[in-house]
């Protein structure tokens, strides 16, 4: 399995299945933090195995493998000929989880979608062959001791087709926690970090358009021949 699904299957662990938490600093200075963190994992061996299999479906045996098929397939892969090939994009304001909505990450999302051959972003809705909703659907921020704080998000991207009976729903998941000093700007560093987890889950959104339409325009030729 790939570093990334691992970090994900801890991620996922930490956040479901831990209990018990007990800890304690054992280093900080202006640069960094050491905790000393003592826990019990409430999970049976099937959920284990189970949480395992659902990352292991979607992740190849090594990185290496996969970044080179994918530039591969990049490669390969049939592009839009014409104007006419080219989808439109549609992205929605990011949801939060007490229904709440923001467009102040609609700049970033514009730019991360807007590189790819197969699509355009647009801001009508009415037109879009994709669209795409970001929903934040965890942020919370605990207190590790008077001097150190932990923040967890967890982040979905979804990507819907209309009424493309052929396209299968994206849901991207992005999951991460990190320590900071409890002086600093908490609005700052949560910007920071749901960003950062914007950019990966567009990527990856990005990618899997670009493979199905590649696809799409593939079989077209086929069935054109």
């Amino acid at each position: 399995m790939s570093a990334n699904a691992l970090d994900t299957i801890a991620y996922r662990i930490i956040d479901e299945y831990m209990s018990d938490a007990k800890h304690e600093v054992t280093l900080a200075d202006g640069n960094r933090v050491c905790v000393n963190l003592r826990a019990e994992v409430a999970m049976t061996a099937e959920q284990l195995a189970e949480l395992v299999q659902e990352y292991r479906n979607s992740e190849a045996p090594e990185e290496q493998i996969e970044a080179i098929a994918a530039q591969v397939n990049a490669d390969t892969a049939f592009k839009p000929q014409k104007l006419a090939d080219k989808k439109l994009l549609y992205i929605r304001k990011m949801m939060f989880w007490n229904g709440a909505e923001t467009a102040h990450y609609n700049d970033l999302l514009t730019g991360l979608f807007s590189h790819s051959v197969y699509f355009y972003v647009t801001d009508d809705a009415k037109l879009a062959d994709y669209e795409v909703l970001p929903r934040l659907l965890k942020a919370e921020v605990d207190e590790i001791d008077t001097e150190h704080h932990k923040m967890q998000m967890h982040l979905e991207l979804d990507v819907n087709a209309g009424s493309d009976d052929e396209f299968l729903p994206i849901t991207v998941k992005q999951m991460h926690f990190i320590l900071f000093a409890a002086d600093k700007d908490e609005q700052e560093i949560a910007d920071t970090l749901l960003r950062k987890l914007l950019t990966k889950a567009a990527e990856d959104a990005s990618t899997k358009i670009d493979k199905f339409e590649a696809k799409r325009l593939e079989d077209i030729s086929v069935r054109g021949k």
